[in-house]
């Protein structure tokens, strides 16, 4: 599965919505017969929030804005 974009108003996040939302998005992909979950994000968004799910980054882009960087993401099923 391609997860090509998340997001969570301001008003709303650290109240486990986000969480929420990926955790459907793996039943989702298992329910599929997925074997992974892929997305992507950018340096200044929430990496670190991925990873806490159990996304690794696997590559990372250079996107040359503001010396940023774009986080390619998986999770193995």
């Amino acid at each position: 599965m391609v997860l090509e974009a998340i997001w969570i108003d301001e008003r709303f996040r650290g109240q486990g919505h986000g969480r929420r939302l990926l955790l459907e998005a793996v039943r989702i992909a298992k329910d599929a017969g997925c074997c992974a979950v892929n997305t992507h994000c950018l340096s200044f968004q929430s990496p670190g929030f991925f990873h806490k799910l159990g996304y690794a980054t696997y590559g990372v882009v250079d996107v040359a804005v503001d010396g940023d960087t774009e986080d390619l993401l998986i999770k193995r099923l």
